[in-house]
């Protein structure tokens, strides 16, 4: 197995363990929400899974532009949004003794997804690509923030719900901007590790 293989299983593996983290750090929420609205539980968990299958996809050949958009959007946005909240609720996150395993866990995990990103970038611009994922993560923070109180009430301490809405919406159409154009910066730099 050469260096470039090793790198690849290990992502693969990094990958895994970190959407399975997810996916039962979100067990409470799953518990409490309807399952027709389990698709839009998992934020940073999903974003991996999109991830894992970008990255898959393009061990085999297979390079889907539409699922990249959705991969890069969600990295950026749920990285960049889990510190956010973690920055701005420091009393529930950094607070007692808890610091280090914020940091270690949850804050350094998610600037990984950001700069994951950048090595998932969609290969070439697409409006309907665009606009799907618009549709998505727009609803997705309907679902969050809106309907019946919002799947996401129960993991924002301390109030402040509102600046946390703001803050998601804002960076869904942030995260939506920077895949579309990002995709076709010509100095960025090629990450191969796939």
């Amino acid at each position: 197995m050469n260096g470039r293989s090793l790198l690849f299983w290990l992502l693969i593996f990094v990958l895994v363990a970190a959407s399975a983290y997810g996916f039962y750090y979100y067990r409470g929420v799953f518990a409490e929400t309807s399952p027709w609205l389990w698709l839009f539980v998992p934020d940073s968990a999903l974003a991996i899974v999109f991830a894992l299958l970008v990255v898959v996809g393009a061990r085999k050949g297979a390079w889907d532009n539409l699922l990249r958009y959705f991969a890069s959007v969600s990295l950026v946005k749920y990285g960049v949004w889990t510190v956010f909240v973690m920055m701005y609720h420091p009393q529930a996150y950094l607070a007692g003794g808890r610091a280090l395993e914020s940091v270690f866990l949850y804050i350094i995990p998610h600037i990984g997804m950001v700069l994951l990103a950048l090595a998932v970038l969609p290969k070439r611009r697409s409006a309907p690509a665009l606009a799907l994922c618009a549709l998505f993560f727009l609803l997705n923070d309907y679902f969050d923030y809106f309907f019946a109180g919002g799947i996401v009430a129960g993991i924002i301490p301390n109030g402040n719900f509102g600046v946390v809405a703001g803050v998601s919406i804002l960076l869904t159409f942030f995260s939506l901007l920077f895949a579309h154009f990002a995709s076709s910066w010509k100095k960025l730099p090629k990450i191969e590790v796939f």
